[in-house]
């Protein structure tokens, strides 16, 4: 694994075209439809948990209730993580095949740094996107307001950019925490991936996440309801697995 990422870093990795890398990411999310199904329905329990804690939010029923959920849907969400990280992890090491979901105690152990790293991303991207929101109300932003605009929808990609990287790179490193911040190694990374090549690649990634559904509507109408269990049971998994492989390979390759 250390031989693939000093290749990667020193610009030495085989190169494949985009083609060559969404041919093989198609290849790695249906060669075990069962996976598809498992990650479907696992995918639909942390919905279901996540509208029903919505619902309770909105109506308060139990404050205990509303606990449980949410500490319910935090599990979910690292053990959610954990199999993105692991999906990374076996790529790198030449695995072709979706990995197990029943590796409980590896997925939320590395979960729980995936986790982590993606919220400490997250919340420096955040609060350099509040502290420019804060200056709308002065007469500073008024006059600069279309370049502080951009300039927070470029820093908040950049972020999101190194958050990728950083995860990749934490898989390098066998799940090694500090390694999700060593600039210059993800910095090398994307220089000999490609700037250009990786945005593509988050293009694609965005387009799926936007495809993906986020709230399967329990409280809507039965065909509604059927039409949206269906695509978190079938596309949503699909689209995971694709869109980790797809960018982890890119790495790679």
């Amino acid at each position: 694994m250390h031989i693939i990422k000093d290749k990667l870093i020193n610009g030495e990795k085989e190169h494949k075209s985009l083609e060559e890398l969404i041919r093989d990411s198609i290849r790695f999310t249906f060669k075990k439809p069962v996976i598809i199904l498992f990650l479907g329905v696992f995918l639909f329990i942390v919905e279901f948990i996540g509208d029903i804690f919505i619902e309770e939010l909105i109506n308060p029923f139990s404050f205990v209730l509303i606990v449980i959920l949410l500490v319910l849907s935090i599990i979910l969400a690292i053990y959610e993580s954990g199999y993105s990280y692991l999906i990374f992890e076996k790529s790198i090491e030449g695995v072709s095949t979706p990995p197990s979901l029943f590796n409980y105690k590896e997925i939320l152990h590395h979960g729980i740094k995936d986790f982590a790293v993606v919220f400490v991303y997250v919340a420096i991207m955040l609060t350099i996107q509040m502290f420019i929101s804060h200056l709308e109300h002065t007469l500073f932003y008024e006059s600069y307001s279309f370049f502080l605009k951009s300039l927070s929808s470029f820093i908040g990609g950049f972020l999101i950019l190194l958050m990728y990287i950083a995860l990749i790179n934490l898989a390098f490193n066998k799940g090694e925490f500090k390694s999700a911040f060593h600039f210059k190694e993800i910095f090398k990374i994307i220089y000999n991936v490609g700037l250009l090549r990786f945005i593509v690649i988050l293009f694609v990634l965005d387009l799926a996440d936007f495809l993906m559904v986020h709230n399967i509507g329990f409280f809507q109408n039965p065909i509604i309801l059927a039409i949206n269990v269906f695509l978190v049971l079938i596309i949503t998994p699909s689209l995971l697995l694709f869109s980790k492989r797809l960018i982890i390979m890119s790495a790679l390759y």
